[in-house]
Formats: C-alpha cells, sequence, structure tokens
C-alpha cells in the first residue's frame, strides 16, 4: 500500500492558507465585537468599505495585509474569560499602503 499524496486543500477555488488568514482576522474582528461592528464585520477591518464578503476579501491586494494581520491566539484554556490570555486584541485596517499616520490625516476634511 502506498501512501497518499499529500493533496492541496482549496476554499472558493483559493488555497486554504490563504482563506485562513482573512477568516484569522475576522475572528479577531468577532471575537470583541460590540453593536454594529458584530452585524457588519468586515467593515472594521475595511472601513472603507471595499470589502463586504470573504470573497471580496481574498482580492489579492489585500494578501499582505492579511498575511501581516495579528492572529487568534490563545494561551491556555480556562473555564472562564480571562483577557490578559486571549492573545492580541488589536484589529488592524486596511489603509492601502499607506502608514496609520498619513492614512488618518487622508480621512480628514
Amino acid at each position: 500500500m502506498q501512501p497518499a499524496e499529500k493533496q492541496e486543500a482549496f476554499i472558493m477555488g483559493y488555497h486554504v492558507s490563504k482563506a485562513i488568514s482573512r477568516l484569522d482576522a475576522l475572528l479577531l474582528v468577532l471575537k470583541t465585537c460590540q453593536g454594529a461592528s458584530c452585524i457588519k464585520p468586515w467593515d472594521i477591518l475595511h472601513p472603507s468599505g471595499s470589502v463586504e464578503t470573504l470573497r471580496d476579501a481574498m482580492a489579492e491586494e489585500y494578501d499582505q495585509f492579511y498575511h501581516e494581520h495579528n492572529k487568534v491566539s490563545y494561551d491556555r484554556c480556562e473555564y472562564y474569560d480571562v483577557l490578559d490570555e486571549e492573545g492580541p486584541q488589536e484589529v488592524l485596517a486596511y489603509r492601502n499602503g499607506y502608514s496609520l499616520d498619513a492614512w488618518y490625516k487622508s480621512l480628514l476634511p
């Protein structure tokens, strides 16, 4: 009997690692969301409104953003919520390659 060849996994036609990076960022938003951010979590990641769905987020232009985004992690599993043990809490917003300062200034009138 020969070992099975490793098969590549795909989601919506994209390599699973690409989808996981998007879903990880989405989970980071959803694990601490409140109000409207729970209903429209993509708006937190893409304040410009350019992304409304996972399919939108799969665009190649966002590959680096999602690759560098904080990843959800837990150091250990408790029987109750311990915020300090929940890893990153900061959600990054896509800024089209601009520094945070330059992006913020572009939003001002």
